[in-house]
C-alpha cells in the first residue's frame, strides 16, 4: 500500500486528490494550516496541521510516505484579484526548498506538483490574454512562485513531475483527456476530479518522470 504526503488537501483540487486516493486504498498523510477543515475520514488518513514551509514539521509528516502530491496555491483567488500591491509570500517556493531537503533526508524521490499551464518553459502556450493578465496583474506572483517552484526541482535529483493544466472547474463528469508536451494543448478547460485522477495515475504507472505535461479536456 503506497503512503503518500498531501498539500493542499482542503483546496478545490487537494479535496479531489485526497478523496480518491482514499479509494484507490492509499494511506495518506495531509499536511494542512487548519485540521478542522478536512471532512474526509478514513483509517487511512492522517491529518497533521502545521505549515508546508516548516522543515521540522515536512520531517515529521514525510515519514513512511513514498511520494509527496501538492496541489497548493501561491495565492487565495481573493487575493489575485486584489487591486494595490502584495507582497509576495514565496510559499511554493518556501515549501519545496523544504520539502526537497526532507525528502533526501527520508529517500523519498517521487514527487508530482500541480502547477499551471504557462509556467516554466509553457509560457508561449497560453492564450494571450492570460500573457497579459501574468504580466500586469498580481497573476505574475502566482506564475513567479511556480516558476520557482519548478526550478527548485528541476535542478534537484529527485523524481518529479509537473502537472499543467489548463483553466479548471468544478464538473463531475470526466470528457476525454489531452496531454501535451512541448506544445499549446487543445483546449482551455479541465476539471479539477479529473487532474487529480491525472496526478493519482502518474503516481500509478510512474509516469511523466522529469516531465511537464499540460493536461486539458475536450
Amino acid at each position: 500500500m503506497k503512503r503518500i504526503l498531501l498539500y493542499g488537501a482542503t483546496g478545490r483540487t487537494g479535496r479531489q486528490v485526497l478523496d480518491q486516493a482514499l479509494h484507490r486504498g492509499y494511506e495518506v498523510v495531509a499536511l494542512v494550516r487548519d485540521s478542522s477543515r478536512v471532512t474526509a475520514k478514513s483509517s487511512h488518513l492522517k491529518v497533521i496541521q502545521g505549515d508546508t514551509t516548516d522543515l521540522d514539521t515536512i520531517r515529521t509528516a514525510i515519514q513512511g510516505c513514498d511520494a509527496v502530491i501538492s496541489t497548493l496555491g501561491a495565492l487565495h483567488q481573493s487575493e489575485i484579484l486584489r487591486l494595490g500591491k502584495i507582497d509576495p509570500p514565496h510559499t511554493l517556493e518556501q515549501t519545496m526548498r523544504a520539502t526537497i531537503q526532507a525528502m533526501k533526508e527520508a529517500g523519498v524521490r517521487r514527487v508530482i506538483v500541480q502547477t499551471a499551464l504557462g509556467a516554466g518553459d509553457s509560457y508561449p502556450d497560453v492564450h494571450w490574454v492570460m500573457r497579459l493578465l501574468i504580466k500586469w496583474t498580481h497573476f505574475k506572483i502566482v506564475y513567479d512562485d511556480h516558476n520557482m517552484q519548478e526550478q527548485l526541482l528541476s535542478e534537484s535529483e529527485l523524481d518529479w513531475t509537473f502537472v499543467r493544466p489548463v483553466g479548471l472547474n468544478d464538473r463531475d463528469e470526466l470528457h476525454k483527456l489531452h496531454v501535451t508536451l512541448h506544445k499549446a494543448p487543445p483546449t482551455l478547460h479541465i476539471s479539477r476530479k479529473h487532474v487529480a485522477r491525472f496526478m493519482l495515475d502518474c503516481l500509478d504507472k510512474a509516469s511523466y518522470i522529469r516531465e511537464a505535461p499540460a493536461i486539458s479536456e475536450e
